[in-house]
């Protein structure tokens, strides 16, 4: 398995995400359904910075939300929708976009 520094590269790149959102993406990932105070835990970043990266992520159609008894919880999208996304019409089980190659497996495995 990649090791997950590896990993926030290749998303960051796949993606042209920050630094911070790629980390929220991947534990989202990783631990869905996750409510917001673990997110920002399991991701190490600033909790002051959870909420802004939490709406950017939603915008940009990685990552959506849901409320179970008065908590939100956060998960990504199928790690395939990343292909649709990036408008890569040719999907066979990985995505590729400037030169970085990641698959849903290698996201659905990553445990930190």
């Amino acid at each position: 398995m990649m090791n997950r520094n590896n990993l926030i590269i290749k998303i960051r790149n796949v993606l042209d995400l920050n630094l911070y959102e790629a980390k929220v993406y991947l534990a989202v990932i990783a631990y869905a359904p996750i409510k917001r105070n673990d997110v920002f835990k399991r991701a190490d970043i600033p909790q002051s910075r959870i909420y802004d990266i939490i709406v950017n992520l939603k915008n940009k159609g990685l990552i959506n939300s849901f409320k179970k008894n008065k908590d939100e919880y956060y998960q990504a999208l199928d790690p395939s929708h990343i292909a649709q996304i990036l408008g890569i019409s040719q999907y066979a089980g990985r995505a590729g976009y400037k030169g970085c190659m990641f698959s849903a497996e290698e996201l659905y495995s990553y445990t930190k």
